[in-house]
């Protein structure tokens, strides 16, 4: 059997010491990014299509408006909806392809999707008139008669962004902090660089910190309780393929007895290779080596768990529960409980 020398994580940047090991978790995680990228690329695709047309139906008038602020940041902010409804669609056809072909080797694609985020926070600024106002050198209050502003659309917006990344992309954390360092620092600099509506916006962008700083550690969590079941399940199965390959080794006859006649049932053959080796291993005939034989079944059945130990199980032989043709049925309790 494949023996795996090392299965330690490291909880500092949640990766497994073996090589192949973290080679192997990274191509299911990929996979799985690959297949939810499909899915969230086609829906913002046909989100913000729909979107399109309800605006160019909606606010026909401000495209083609006397006030040239308002037709210039109104004809900016279809752009805006337009290049995201594209980066949607690329998103879906990039994934599809990748599905299909492989285009793209494992290695870059983490790396593509952490670009794909940062292309997505820099359309913000487009799709959010005040913001788009001030990167076009236009005024905000000029463009639209109304006499206030708020960031709640763009913070919600950034937020979401975010927390999709966390929660719907399996993405390995080591290569997700990057995505963290930017939603922590883009609201602040972005009110630094190009000035705010709020005048408090201090305590929004403390808020935002607290989201982005608890989806960061929620993500790494879930990361840690999967890697940790992932090592769970390749114990399991190394236990298992030793455990086999151990009672293949037991249950293989003598070369004295390799000529041994195939046992029949009835009419037929019932004979298998597992059943032979069944046979040589629970009913040996020769009583010199019953003894010695039955104590390595002993052992491995122990260790692997279908074997209870007699300290284990207290019987209660005055206790019958009932008897048949097989036996008799008593009472007893297994480490304490009935």
């Amino acid at each position: 059997p494949v023996m795996i020398q090392d299965v330690a994580l490291s909880r500092g940047m949640l990766r497994f010491g073996d090589p192949g090991l973290e080679q192997g978790y990274r191509r299911s995680v990929i996979d799985r990014t690959i297949s939810m990228a499909w899915w969230v690329g086609t829906l913002m695709c046909g989100m913000q299509l729909m979107y399109i047309v309800y605006k160019l139906f909606a606010k026909v008038g401000d495209y083609n408006n006397d006030i040239p602020d308002l037709r210039i940041t109104a004809r900016a902010n279809l752009l805006g909806d337009s290049a995201l409804a594209i980066s949607g669609l690329s998103l879906a056809l990039i994934s599809s392809a990748q599905l299909r072909w492989r285009l793209v080797p494992l290695v870059l694609v983490e790396v593509l999707v952490v670009v794909l985020f940062a292309m997505n926070l820099f359309l913000l600024f487009f799709l959010d008139e005040w913001y788009m106002a001030r990167i076009l050198g236009l005024d905000p209050f000029a463009a639209r008669s109304i006499d206030y502003y708020s960031d709640c659309w763009f913070l919600l917006s950034l937020d979401t962004i975010v927390t999709v990344w966390h929660l719907l992309f399996p993405i390995r954390w080591c290569t997700l902090w990057p995505i963290e360092i930017v939603g922590l620092l883009f609201y602040p600099f972005t009110c630094l660089c190009f000035g705010t509506p709020e005048k408090d916006w201090y305590r929004h962008a403390m808020t935002m910190c607290i989201l982005v700083t608890f989806a960061a550690l929620g993500k790494r969590t879930l990361e840690l309780h999967e890697r940790q079941a992932f090592i769970v399940l390749l114990k399991e199965r190394t236990l298992r393929a030793q455990t086999e390959f151990r009672m293949r080794e037991l249950s293989t006859p003598p070369a004295s007895e390799i000529a041994r006649p195939p046992v029949r049932g009835g009419d037929a053959d019932v004979q298998s290779l597992g059943s032979v080796d069944t046979g040589y291993l629970f009913d040996d005939v020769d009583e010199a080596r019953v003894p010695g034989r039955l104590k390595r079944i002993a052992s491995v059945g122990l260790r692997d768990g279908w074997l209870i130990s007699a300290e284990a199980l207290k019987v209660a032989p005055s206790m019958s529960l009932g008897q048949g043709s097989y036996g008799i049925v008593v009472e007893g309790r297994y480490h304490g409980s009935p």
